[in-house]
């Protein structure tokens, strides 16, 4: 497994690296590879064709790729390219009695990811896998002090009926190994700055069957031996943190403060909370867990709201076992405002909004990154649909002619 190669073919000393790499692991000759994203800087064709020529032509066909924000961030037909190349961005296959399944959370021209209408998809794909265990691999690090993917605990939530026992990343070019809810994390060094990649070997304990995870480093030099460091192991029967969870918490506010109750598993011998920092979108966040107290069964306590404006929070919870591996749960919790208005209707559109809307008149246009396309017309707290049209992913914002009389979608894709 590598990740954040960012193959750029104006940079030689990057690409002799990567060549290197390449070569290390194909005389190892694995089963297959697993790239966590960032395959490029820029996700252009040159850098797609430079990384292609660093890798043995045995050794190609056996690469599964995931994207990154490089390959997607930069323009509305990144995706599109990204395919040409490779195949698509999500997908499953079964080896060796093992489910891996290839995630997507990547938005155009973001760089934070969001999985959003995806997540039914993940969890149909898991239900056909059955018992077998599953790892999932993608580019952001999910979880914890992780905020890259902005509905990290809606995955969580959706996979915790299903044995996935492993999480490999990258994106923040660091070895970390995170061990939560059942699973265990692996986020990897960047290939792009030195000669490394993970070698991941079963390991058959009796009845218990246990990926070891190794760093690889390439010696100075062909002629000096590479050094393998253990970096994690990865159950694939019982995994860590489930005697601390499942988490079923709750949340209200009170005044100045939010009151918290929770019931942990068996195992837990500490639960905190936080207010999930949604200031933070697409970083790193160190916020202060605040310990609950145990009483019996369960655990409460509160967190300060004096400073918290209206609208809904999500609140975080933790319990850890004995272990230090953790079980992380998540709850919203809404805060009033003294305004007395009221939403009167909604619609969903599936995706996100990443253009205005268009108005005119008494008709608004909405128009989402899923493609779907709506004109609406308001008429005091009422609205009635017009039309609708499904296109390619729209990002930026429709608009009108002049007269009203067209409006014009500017979608990724033509029709």
């Amino acid at each position: 497994m590598l990740t954040d190669t960012h193959a750029n073919d104006e940079e030689a000393d990057r690409m002799a690296n990567l060549r290197r790499v390449f070569a290390a692991v194909a005389a190892e000759d694995p089963q297959f590879v697993l790239h966590c994203g960032d395959i490029t800087d820029f996700g252009d064709d040159s850098g797609f064709e430079a990384y292609r020529a660093s890798i043995p032509a045995a050794l190609w066909d056996r690469i599964r790729h995931t994207p990154g924000n490089h390959e997607i961030r930069w323009d509305v037909t990144a995706r599109e390219r990204f395919r040409r190349w490779f195949g698509p961005t999500s997908y499953s296959f079964d080896v060796g009695g093992v489910h891996f399944l290839a995630l997507d959370p990547t938005q155009l021209l973001q760089e934070p990811g969001l999985f959003g209408d995806d997540l039914e998809t993940i969890r149909r794909d898991l239900e056909g896998a059955g018992a077998m265990p599953s790892i999932m691999f993608l580019h952001y690090p999910l979880s914890g002090r992780n905020h890259y993917v902005n509905d990290a605990d809606a995955l969580l939530r959706t996979i915790e009926p299903y044995p996935v026992r492993g999480i490999f990343a990258g994106h923040i070019h660091r070895n970390e190994v995170d061990r939560f809810n059942g699973l265990t994390q692996v986020a990897a060094i960047n290939t792009r700055s030195g000669p490394f990649y993970l070698r991941v070997t079963e390991r058959a304990d009796g009845l218990a069957r246990v990926l070891v995870v190794e760093q690889v480093t390439l010696g100075a030099s062909d002629a000096d031996a590479p050094t393998a460091d253990l970096l994690a192991e990865i159950p694939l029967n019982a995994g860590p943190g489930e005697t601390a969870g499942p988490v079923r918490a709750g949340a209200r506010i009170e005044h100045d403060r939010v009151a918290l109750s929770a019931i942990a598993g068996p195992g837990a011998v500490d639960v905190s909370a936080q207010l999930y920092a949604q200031e933070l979108f697409g970083a790193v966040g160190d916020r202060e867990w605040v310990p609950l107290n145990r009483t019996g069964g369960s655990w409460s306590g509160a967190l300060d709201a004096t400073a918290l404006p209206p609208g809904v929070h999500r609140i975080r919870f933790r319990a850890a076992d004995a272990s230090g591996a953790f079980w992380h749960e998540t709850v919203t919790v809404e805060r009033r405002g003294r305004s007395i208005s009221m939403p009167k209707w909604e619609l969903a559109l599936g995706g996100q909004i990443q253009g205005a809307l268009a108005a005119f008149g008494t008709t608004v246009v909405a128009a989402s990154t899923a493609g779907n396309v709506t004109a609406l017309r308001i008429t005091g707290a009422a609205r009635h649909v017009m039309w609708e049209r499904n296109l390619g992913a729209v990002h930026r914002a429709t608009a009108f002619t002049t007269d009203g009389s067209m409006v014009i979608v500017p979608s990724a894709t033509t029709r």
